[in-house]
C-alpha cells in the first residue's frame, strides 16, 4: 500500500473543487471526470473539459496554464457538435501536487483521511460544493446556461468495493461509483463522501504461511510422539543353561529316593 497515498487523495479531492472554480472562470459547460486509484495507491486523473467555441480561447488560456505549471499532463483535444476542448491525463503524483496552494483555503470543503488497522488501512475523501445563492441567481439569468445546461459528471474507481458511499450510481461490484455534479455548477450544494480499505495482501499472506507451517510442524511432533509412545514389547523368556536343568533334576529325584530329610534319615 502507498504510504502517502491519503495526501494524494486530499489533493485530488481539492482539485475536485478546483475544477468547479474553473469551469465558471473559463465558461466550462461540461466537466467528465474520472479518478482511478489502484491496489498500489497510485492515482490517475482523467478529465475531459468541454466549451462552447466561443469560449475556447478562455480554455486553452487555462491549458497553457496547467501544461506550464507541469509539463508531465497530457492533453488531447477534442470537438463534440458545438464544443471544443480537451481530454486531460495524468498521475496524481505529479498533477495534483501543483495544487497545494489551494489546499489550505478548500481544506473545509475538500478533504481525504486515513486510519490504520493491524492488516488494513481505510481511507476517506469528502467533497463538498457548497450552495451558492448568488452563483444561481446569475447562472438562471444567463441565455446561454438556459439553452445548454451545464454538465459535471464525476466518477471514481476503487481497487475494491467501497465500505460506504453517496454515489447516484454503483457499478463493478461497488468499485466504480459515479455523481452528477451538475447541479453544483449551478449553485446548489453537492456532497461527495467514499470510504474505502485496503488489506495488507502481503502481510496476510506472510502470517498464513507461518501459521501453516507452524500446523505442519506441530502435525509431524505429534505423529512422532504416538509412533514412540505405544505399548512396550513384551519381555523375551528367559534361557534356562542345560547344566542347570540337570542339576535340579538331580536334587529333586534325590528329595523323592530319600525323602525330605535326605539319605542318612532314618524312620
Amino acid at each position: 500500500m502507498c504510504k502517502d497515498m491519503y495526501k494524494v487523495l486530499k489533493r485530488m479531492a481539492v482539485c475536485l473543487s478546483v475544477m468547479l472554480l474553473w469551469a465558471g472562470t473559463a465558461g466550462f459547460m461540461r466537466l467528465d471526470s474520472q479518478v482511478s486509484i489502484g491496489e498500489d495507491g497510485a492515482v490517475s486523473l482523467e478529465s475531459k473539459m468541454m466549451v462552447l467555441k466561443k469560449f475556447k480561447k478562455n480554455l486553452d488560456a487555462l491549458q497553457a496554464k496547467l501544461k506550464k505549471q507541469n509539463t508531465n499532463i497530457v492533453f488531447e483535444p477534442v470537438r463534440e457538435g458545438e464544443y471544443r476542448g480537451y481530454v486531460m491525463r495524468t498521475g496524481a503524483a505529479t498533477y495534483f501536487s501543483s495544487i497545494d496552494g489551494f489546499i489550505a483555503s478548500y481544506n473545509g470543503t475538500a478533504h481525504s483521511s486515513k486510519s490504520e488497522g493491524l492488516f488494513s488501512e481505510t481511507y476517506t475523501i469528502y467533497v463538498i460544493f457548497p450552495h451558492n445563492e448568488q452563483l444561481r441567481k446569475e447562472m438562471l439569468k444567463d441565455p446561454l446556461v438556459r439553452k445548454y445546461p451545464p454538465q459535471y459528471k464525476l466518477r471514481i474507481d476503487l481497487p475494491c468495493a467501497a465500505d460506504s458511499h453517496n454515489a447516484d450510481k454503483s457499478m463493478n461490484d461497488g468499485k466504480s461509483l459515479s455523481w452528477d455534479l451538475s447541479p453544483a455548477m449551478l449553485g446548489k450544494m453537492r456532497e461527495v463522501k467514499v470510504v474505502f480499505t485496503l488489506w495488507n495482501k502481503q502481510l496476510i499472506t506472510i502470517i498464513a504461511c507461518i501459521g501453516v507451517a507452524l500446523v505442519l510442524v506441530l502435525f509431524s511432533l505429534l505423529i512422532a510422539v504416538l509412533r514412540s509412545g505405544g505399548s512396550p514389547a513384551a519381555e523375551p523368556a528367559p534361557v534356562l543353561d542345560q547344566s542347570f536343568i540337570d542339576s535340579q533334576f538331580k536334587t529333586m529325584t534325590g528329595r523323592e529316593r530319600y525323602g525330605s530329610g535326605g539319605p542318612n534319615t532314618r524312620y
